[in-house]
């Protein structure tokens, strides 16, 4: 579920308690994408447990079209997720 990190848009509760995506669109659409693919993601707890993964974030650059999130993973291993433009993301092996 790496397309829930993003520093733009999150699951809420308003004031009554119903549950919202606030935020910025394309992150909204990720976030929507994700509670399509897997109706028991928990979003605001899954966002809440990798805060506590995170090692080191880059924000989203317009100019260079990414961001990137180096975190911590449950077995001690460590990721690097990074999402943007396709044409900015070089994916080698």
């Amino acid at each position: 579920m790496a397309i829930l990190w993003n520093s733009t848009a999150a699951e809420v509760k308003d004031s009554e308690g119903k549950v919202y995506i606030s935020g910025n669109p394309t992150e909204k659409a990720l976030i929507q994408f994700a509670k399509n693919s897997n109706p028991n993601v928990n979003v605001m707890e899954y966002q809440r447990n990798l805060t506590d993964c995170m090692i080191y974030n880059v924000p989203f650059d317009p100019e260079f079209k990414y961001m990137s999130t180096c975190v911590r993973m449950e077995d001690g291993s460590v990721r690097l997720l990074c999402k943007g433009a396709a044409e900015k993301i070089n994916i080698s092996h």
